[in-house]
């Protein structure tokens, strides 16, 4: 898949702004997560502290989810500088145009991201 250079400057547009977005976004979730370690020790219900501790720990897991999706957005920013975006990071196949529209910080094809996915269930 061949993207003009209009094509890539968007592309390039949209990763700096969601990578803006989710930066600030983990910034208040770990200010939240700093905020619910120093309210722990004033929870006096058990059933309390179980919320406390439910809470963070969703916190904490959508906290390493936006980790990783920036990771990917600095990855795919890097692959529009080398001229490689678009092509699998595993592969070098051709990522397709409709998984870049809806996942524009894709690195792997499809098939690709689900080897990944199994692997790190095992």
């Amino acid at each position: 898949m061949t993207l003009n250079k209009k094509e890539l400057i968007q592309i390039k547009e949209k990763l700096e702004k969601m990578q803006k977005e989710i930066s600030g976004v983990v910034k208040n979730v770990s200010l939240d997560i700093k905020v619910d370690e120093g309210a722990k020790s004033f929870s006096q219900h058990p059933s309390d502290m179980g919320t406390d501790n439910f809470n963070q720990k969703i916190s904490m897991e959508l906290s390493e989810k936006n980790q990783a999706i920036l990771k990917s957005i600095g990855r795919a920013l890097e692959k529009i500088e080398e001229g490689s975006y678009g092509l699998c990071d595993m592969t070098q196949k051709v990522i397709s145009k409709k998984r870049l529209e809806a996942t524009p910080y894709a690195i792997y094809t499809i098939e690709s991201q689900e080897i990944l996915e199994k692997e790190a269930m095992e």
